[in-house]
């Protein structure tokens, strides 16, 4: 209800190991399917009038757990298989290598405390020092492989004396500053703090201004300012003269960036209280960026945001910014604050006293970030992308302004190419489009059986090669010349019609692909999709696909001799093991 959803680290990992080990025990009990999820409505029985926020955001809770247990239960039959292996490769002894937790851990998403627990129902231990150094030896397997170099620490130097980092930026695009301290990553980039400041430095999803200090034949170009502890820092190049405590200098926002930021940002509280009231109050905030060209929202919901209701989005939020509301800002106590109704973001943290923003009769949230004068300002609101970004969480991008009028300008020149193109009205865009795929996909069919009309591979004949196997016919044929290989898979299967399994190499430029087929009445037992992939290691590949059809591409093609050689053992061990 507070926005913490089950995830692979922090808080969110606490949540999915809680969850994972009471799915577990449910599996114990006997139960196969999800149920954990039908237990919020007991809870919202028993602790709603203490926790209302399990009342008001009961379908979204449900809904998370339930497909997190859908999750986990399908990780769980894999994982169970991979544990049952481990535990009989014991033979007697009592504990569970660190590299075998760790396989559990990394592959198949067992938590070390889960493989701790059914160890000891066993009478089995696990040996945690070989885990850590199994999880380390990763670590450093990862960065090794990053190409990101980790910043030297370097001291800060003291220019002056006094106060630093008071913040104006509120009101005032431009003010006098003294350099306080600095810091040299190298003769031109450096790193200033300064006695008051205009710029804004990255917090809440807000990117840091950029802009100019200079003054004395000093310049400088601020590339972004950020936050170091109590520091407001400016990032950037000196491009002439030298660091002076001393000398008063004069600090510019690049302000035409920082407008269009402020249009954002003023923009994701109209969206963020409209996502609520048109999905619904579970709806919280799981993360955001405001920057000069766009904004993103991520937000906690269990399903994809129709387009009916991104229209209904863009509608409310076009609405407010045309009524051209007043902004108020307050500094109050954040006690008060959250009495008057300001809402303040889980996990955000606040001092004593917080800014408060407020979009009378729509919206009002605690936020430090600069914002418009009136809703007006925003002049348009242009959702561009909803997508998933992890289990019961959404992604939204918007762009506001200047930039939504371009997209409908370039969605207009993109219509007037299209109707030019097809010679037709508005209206006749659509069926011209469909019209033309369907046309595209008749001369594909087309082309198909033409191919396979000219094919050279005499099916028939090729059957009668077939080595009967328990009573299932094996086909295994390196193919010489170039074929469409899903099409011969095709032909196997409707001349073969029963208990009959069909292996097909070839390569074509130097670019070896396989296929395995079998008729569906056999597809229980021998699986093509598992035939491909023991075979498909030969020739450096991977591939997949269904019970009764799976291709395979690869990058070595002298591999495929061994592949077409040992394709008929594999067959029958997948025969034997269905």
């Amino acid at each position: 209800a507070d926005g913490i959803l089950p995830s692979n680290d922090g808080r969110g990992y606490v949540v999915r190991r809680i969850l994972r080990r009471a799915s577990r025990f449910s599996r114990e009990l006997g139960i196969n399917e999800p149920v954990l999820y039908k237990l919020v409505e007991t809870l919202e029985s028993l602790m709603s009038e203490h926790y209302p926020e399990i009342k008001e955001k009961k379908a979204h809770i449900e809904k998370i757990i339930k497909a997190e247990e859908e999750s986990f239960l399908r990780t769980l039959d894999r994982g169970m298989e991979e544990y049952n292996k481990i535990i009989d490769s014991l033979e007697g002894a009592s504990v569970i290598s660190g590299e075998s937790a760790f396989k559990l851990y990394d592959t198949f998403g067992f938590p070390l405390d889960l493989t701790q627990m059914m160890a000891r129902e066993s009478g089995i231990d696990v040996d945690i020092k070989g885990f850590e150094l199994s999880m380390n030896a990763q670590k450093e397997r990862g960065r090794a492989g990053s190409s990101f170099a980790q910043d030297k620490i370097i001291a800060w130097q003291d220019a002056s004396k006094g106060d630093h980092s008071v913040f104006v930026g509120y009101e005032k695009k431009v003010c006098e500053s003294f350099i306080r301290s600095y810091r040299k990553f190298s003769e031109q980039t450096v790193e200033l703090v300064l006695d008051k400041t205009p710029f804004y430095a990255e917090s809440g999803g807000q990117v840091g201004d950029k802009g100019t200090i200079s003054g004395n034949s000093f310049d400088f170009d601020v590339e972004d300012t950020y936050m170091d502890a109590n520091r407001i820092v400016h990032k950037g190049k000196i491009l002439s003269g030298t660091i002076d405590g001393n000398t008063k200098l004069l600090a510019s926002i690049d302000y035409e960036r920082r407008n269009k930021i402020k249009l954002n940002h003023t923009a994701t509280h109209l969206l963020h209280k409209s996502l609520k009231n048109t999905l619904g109050q579970h709806v919280q905030q799981a993360g955001s960026l405001v920057s000069d060209s766009r904004l993103r929202f991520d937000l906690t919901h269990y399903e994809p945001i129709s387009l009916d209701q991104i229209r209904a989005i863009e509608s409310e939020v076009n609405s407010v910014i045309r009524k051209n509301i007043d902004l108020e800002t307050n500094d109050m106590n954040f006690d008060e604050a959250k009495q008057s109704g300001a809402e303040a973001l889980f996990g955000e943290k606040y001092g004593d006293t917080v800014r408060v923003v407020n979009i009378d009769g729509f919206s009002k949230e605690l936020c430090g970030g600069t914002h418009v004068s009136s809703t007006g300002d925003i002049g348009t609101f242009k959702i561009v992308s909803e997508s998933s970004l992890a289990s019961g969480v959404r992604r939204i991008e918007a762009i506001t302004g200047d930039k939504a009028i371009n997209r409908y300008i370039d969605f207009e020149e993109s219509v007037s190419s299209i109707k030019k193109i097809f010679s037709c009205s508005d209206d006749d865009i659509i069926r011209n489009i469909e019209a033309l795929i369907k046309d595209r996909k008749d001369l594909q069919k087309k082309i198909k059986q033409l191919s396979n009309q000219r094919s050279s591979v005499d099916m028939d004949s090729l059957i009668k090669e077939a080595v009967d196997y328990k009573g299932i016919k094996i086909l295994v044929k390196f193919i010489d010349e170039a074929q469409d290989l899903k099409s011969l898979a095709d032909r196997f299967r409707a001349i073969a019609k029963h208990s009959a399994v069909a292996v097909f190499g070839m390569v074509e430029e130097n670019k070896p692909s396989m296929v395995a087929t079998v008729t569906k009445d056999i597809s229980s037992v021998c699986s093509a999709s598992v035939v491909i992939k023991s075979i498909s290691k030969y020739i450096d590949g991977g591939g997949g696909g269904s019970n009764f059809l799976a291709m395979a591409g690869g990058k070595n093609a002298d591999g495929i001799s061994d592949a077409i050689d040992s394709a008929l053992e594999q067959v029958k061990k997948v025969i034997d093991n269905g």
